[in-house]
């Protein structure tokens, strides 16, 4: 058994040598089990020592520890540093020493300096019990599923539930330390059950987003999780409200007084348009957050898929940023194994390197994650289809994204371009292409289902706005790097190749 040390200075670990980066949060962890060495410490004391005043399940903690277990090479199931004590929490056993070192942290640690929400008691205006129930498990469900993006931080429902009516927004978001408020209503009248949600500044009162829906009264039994799901989606993910009013509160901020976040967000700029000026503004951001703390595992990647989309767009054509970007969506994976994004991004990658298996199983993974979660979906139904070819899979993946997503950011068009095309529905790829950003599969899939469907000039035109907006793009490169690996959907793309080819030549 290795002898580690752990510097909680700057979140490191070290042994002959080798040094492995910790997350501000599974250094938080190791640093309460090392103060606690010998006995178990209660999962619930970890919650209070590491999240306090937050909603936090049990679930992350287990992450959190998996991930101390990756690190120092331990096996859970014969373990030589972390023991699980079975109905209690986790031990610390093996041979770590703590250092404290002069040079400090990662200035702006992504678990310092995110948002944070607070979900507020629901309003409940029907007098009925259980209705009264209804509401305060859908909020319960909403906090739950909130603090499972670990780029938000959500009030522990305890503090957020005042007894008393809130009567100065501003006053009790600052006593909660909450950025954001989430209020709630619920009537049920006529068989009709209504539930209006706000989201509201907690510095400025301004009221973000609100929302209504009406079901019928009948539909209880599955209305809470269509409800939260809903609710959680239209605030989360990298064009979500959250995401819109941090971006807007950044534009009073120059550059040099952006924290490592606010440089994220910066990075995700909501107009977008995929042409070099925006992704180098992009890139730049990303490089800073990186630089100001470069264990913010989404960072990384956003940063694989900027590089990627840059490989496309910029004059140069560097493979060198192929390599970065697959360098970046390794250290996204080393620090968040677990996020359904990173594991539908990697089962690519896996697959391009020749490790099929590997690939499969990151694909099941993120299925098995992405449930509630827009984004992921959108990014694992083009590996299901590029992968597996079950295209049938990827449309619904993708049509759930729309579900939990009704307004969903315009790169998921270009994504919808592809897939239709994989499956066979050239008219919504052509329609889906047309809405999207002037992006690379936007102009590809769409002159291939011209193409397919013999419109030989629509085929044409497109062609030449594609060869004019990429000059150097490759049929074949495109399908070894993206990768289009299931044999029958590569037959697919080269066959609307070849008839493309004839169209122009043709001419």
């Amino acid at each position: 058994m290795q002898s580690w040390i752990f510097s909680d200075a700057n979140n490191r670990l070290s042994c002959d040598g080798e040094a492995v980066q910790l997350t501000p949060k599974a250094a938080a962890v190791l640093a309460c089990l090392l103060r606690h060495k010998g006995v178990a410490v209660k999962r619930e004391a970890l919650i209070a020592e590491v999240w306090p005043g937050l909603h936090v399940t049990k679930d992350l903690v287990r992450e959190y520890v998996f991930d101390l277990r990756s690190a120092l090479h331990d096996d859970a199931k014969k373990p030589s540093y972390i023991e699980t004590v079975r109905g209690v929490g986790f031990r610390l056993i093996g041979d770590i020493v703590l250092v404290s070192e002069e040079d400090g942290g990662a200035p702006g640690a992504i678990g310092e300096i995110r948002p944070t929400v607070a979900v507020l008691k629901p309003d409940t205006f029907e007098t009925e019990r259980a209705w009264v129930h209804f509401a305060h498990d859908l909020a319960d469900d909403i906090i739950t599923w909130l603090a499972r993006f670990h780029d938000i931080a959500v009030v522990a429902r305890e503090t957020s539930f005042a007894d008393e009516a809130i009567t100065d927004v501003r006053a009790f978001a600052s006593v909660v330390g909450a950025n954001y408020l989430l209020s709630s209503s619920l009537t049920v009248q006529d068989q009709i059950v209504r539930v209006r949600f706000q989201l509201v500044d907690g510095i400025s009162g301004r009221h973000l987003w609100a929302e209504r829906y009406e079901d019928p009264v009948d539909t209880r039994l599955t209305l809470g999780a269509k409800l939260a799901t809903a609710v959680v989606n239209a605030l989360t993910g990298w064009h979500g409200e959250l995401h819109r009013a941090e971006f807007k509160n950044l534009s009073r901020k120059g550059s040099d007084e952006l924290n490592a976040f606010e440089h994220f967000i910066r990075a995700c700029d909501l107009e977008l348009t995929f042409d070099e000026t925006s992704l180098r503004r992009s890139l730049h951001h990303l490089d800073r957050s990186l630089a100001l703390d470069p264990t913010f595992a989404r960072c990384w990647v956003v940063k694989a898929a900027m590089l990627q989309y840059a490989f496309d767009v910029f004059a140069e054509r560097d493979f060198q940023l192929l390599q970065a970007s697959g360098e970046a969506l390794e250290k996204a994976y080393v620090l968040d194994p677990g996020d359904p994004v990173t594991l539908a991004l990697t089962a690519l990658k896996r697959w391009r390197e020749g490790d099929q298996n590997s690939a499969i199983v990151a694909l099941d993974r993120a299925e098995a994650a992405c449930e509630t979660d827009a984004d992921a979906c959108v990014c694992l139904a083009t590996s299901r289809a590029v992968l597996s070819g079950d295209h049938a899979k990827a449309r619904r993946l993708f049509d759930r994204a729309l579900h939990l997503n009704p307004t969903p950011p315009s790169w998921y068009n270009f994504v919808e371009a592809r897939l239709a095309f994989f499956a066979g529905d050239y008219r919504r790829s052509i329609t889906a292409a047309r809405s999207a950003p002037r992006q690379v599969s936007a102009f590809l899939f769409r002159c291939l289902s011209h193409a397919m469907l013999d419109e030989w000039e629509a085929a044409r035109q497109a062609y030449q706005s594609l060869r004019q907006s990429y000059p150097q793009f490759d049929f074949e490169q495109f399908a070894a790097y993206f990768p289009i690996a299931h044999p029958e959907t590569l037959q697919g793309y080269r066959q609307a190749v070849r008839h493309l080819v004839t169209i122009i030549e043709a001419q």
